[in-house]
């Protein structure tokens, strides 16, 4: 559900760029006050950039998605800690890998982060002792991101789209594509549980939880991820069905920006320039080089992080 910059215009992106970041602000000083383990916060962030590689077939429609992670972060790191580690994804994945503009990362991180960790998860959470109720909640959340992006394209006007079918095509696509993410996140709470039983919230885990979540997530970005489906994800599709081609931006900062993600973007798609796919469909070397440097990338990113608040809070008392 990355939105690229095609979508919305410099005035909606820079809007939304300003609320994420008043969001990420206000997080970070909750973090302070009790920060979390800089390896778990490490760990989980390469876990779910790894798991959003790989897109899961939507059988029967043309369509693939991958899980949000918005929910299981939010779970096992706590809300502010949550979206922390979100933008932390979502920044590597816009400015190594091209996977959403950068225009549109405020838009991003706001329905994939601020929406599950501070709006959905703190509603429900007291409701999620039971693992298996993540599945409606993951739907509730995943629902109302899919909505703000048919929102963020309204307000934009860049298109002329029919508001309706849109709504309706986004909503009903995302559906089955929650439902999945749902099984999955219970499934990694289940073995999570497994390895450490008790309060999924770690807040000191061990080498006995850290190194099977790294070694899952490793496998996941370098191995797992030559499978995953080339079809279109859920908003790619929706565009499709009501035949609107994104157009890029011709001037201001919105090109400015194209400009400069195709710069720092080292890896586009998760492959080397000009690779060419496998039998798979899936450029294998290429995807696991994007597998190991993403993971790295936002494991560093996410644990210093989360050391720098955990030394902020220890010279404050």
């Amino acid at each position: 559900m990355h939105m690229a910059d095609a979508l919305i215009s410099p005035e909606v992106g820079i809007t939304f760029t300003v609320i994420s970041t008043a969001a990420i602000a206000y997080s970070i000083k909750k973090l302070k006050d009790k920060p979390v383990s800089p390896a778990m916060m490490g760990v989980m962030g390469a876990f779910v950039f790894a798991a959003q590689m790989i897109n899961y077939p939507i059988i029967g429609t043309g369509s693939s998605g991958h899980i949000g992670g918005g929910i299981i972060l939010a779970m096992i790191l706590g809300p502010y800690a949550a979206l922390i580690a979100m933008t932390a994804i979502l920044s590597v994945q816009a400015f190594f890998f091209a996977d959403g503009g950068l225009l549109a990362l405020g838009c991003n991180i706001f329905n994939m982060g601020v929406i599950p960790a501070l709006f959905v998860y703190p509603l429900i959470s007291k409701y999620l002792k039971n693992k298996y109720l993540v599945i409606p909640a993951i739907i509730i959340a995943l629902e109302a991101g899919a909505s703000m992006v048919c929102l963020q394209t309204f307000l934009s006007g860049r298109f002329s789209i029919p508001s309706t079918t849109f709504i309706l095509l986004m909503l009903g696509i995302h559906l089955p594509i929650a439902i999945i993410e749902g099984i999955i996140t219970a499934g990694v709470l289940a073995l999570i549980e497994k390895i450490k039983p008790g309060d999924l919230k770690i807040s000191e885990p061990g080498t006995r939880t850290i190194i099977p979540l790294l070694v899952l997530s490793i496998i996941t970005g370098t191995v797992i991820a030559w499978f995953a489906s080339t079809s279109p994800d859920g908003l790619e599709w929706t565009l499709e069905k009501i035949k609107i081609e994104e157009k890029s931006h011709s001037g201001g900062i919105a090109e400015y920006l194209s400009s400069f993600q195709e710069k720092t973007s080292f890896l586009p798609d998760y492959n080397f320039q000009n690779a060419e796919e496998t039998n798979w469909g899936q450029p294998v070397f290429g995807t696991s080089v994007s597998g190991i440097a993403g993971i790295a990338i936002v494991l560093v990113i996410a644990g210093m992080i989360s050391y720098i608040m955990g030394r902020l809070q220890r010279k404050q008392e």
